[in-house]
């Protein structure tokens, strides 16, 4: 019969501020528990469980009356789906979770159950608002004409304050034809023969090669950016 041990599953992701490292979880783990082996993932909290190798591992290596430690019970997952069947498998395997800073949450009292399940609720929902923040903010940057990201627009260019990245304003000789290209458009040339006479004309593309259908057909169809001017 195999000897019980005590493993640990550590998760941070790539965007954790230095207060939950690997190193602080492990240090308050091991100011209660002696651990025998530890399993690691640096990913996001709301990535799906078939990501989280590190923890799949751990997981499988789980046999009766070991005991899994965490440094807090959201760093299994942050999805209450995957919590309630990250517990299944833990139970069904003879085992059971520990969380050393919520250790009030261990057990198996109806209490203890709706407070492990209320921990991951909260999980959940935080990501939920943080999520929703960097959307309102990122809608919020792009209405301004802001940068958030990406490729510059043709007929765009970044405009940058003491090295900084600000804003982006029109590109005057692009513009001017993007300018021919609504033009021609409106005389009746498909996309096709305006691709057609941007390769004639020896117009580079936004790449500065030739341009190509959808190039065109994106250029053209899409939203009109807006942007701040000074003096």
């Amino acid at each position: 019969m195999p000897i019980p041990k005590t493993i640990s599953y550590l998760r941070k992701s790539t965007k954790d501020k230095q207060d939950l490292s690997f190193d602080l979880q492990k240090a308050e783990i091991e100011k209660k528990f002696k651990i025998k082996k530890y399993y690691m993932d640096e990913i996001s909290g709301g990535a799906n469980i078939s990501k989280k190798s590190g923890l799949l591992r751990c997981l499988e290596d789980l046999k009766k009356n070991d005991t899994l430690i965490v440094y807090r019970y959201d760093r299994l997952t942050r999805s209450v789906m995957e919590f309630c069947w990250i517990e299944k498998e833990v139970k069904k395997r003879g085992a059971n979770i520990i969380s050393a800073s919520e250790e009030a949450f261990g057990g198996d009292t109806p209490e203890q159950t709706l407070m492990r399940h209320l921990s991951a609720c909260f999980a959940e929902y935080e990501k939920a608002i943080i999520s929703k923040r960097t959307k309102d903010g990122l809608a919020a940057k792009r209405r301004r004409g802001e940068k958030t990201g990406g490729h510059v627009p043709y007929a765009y260019q970044i405009k940058t304050s003491g090295g900084r990245v600000k804003l982006l304003e029109p590109k005057a000789d692009e513009m001017e034809v993007l300018n021919e290209m609504k033009k021609w458009k409106k005389e009746g040339l498909t996309y096709h023969r305006i691709v057609d006479k941007l390769n004639n004309l020896e117009i580079p593309s936004a790449t500065g090669g030739i341009w190509h259908y959808t190039s065109v057909y994106n250029v053209m169809n899409r939203r009109e950016y807006q942007y701040t001017s000074e003096g």
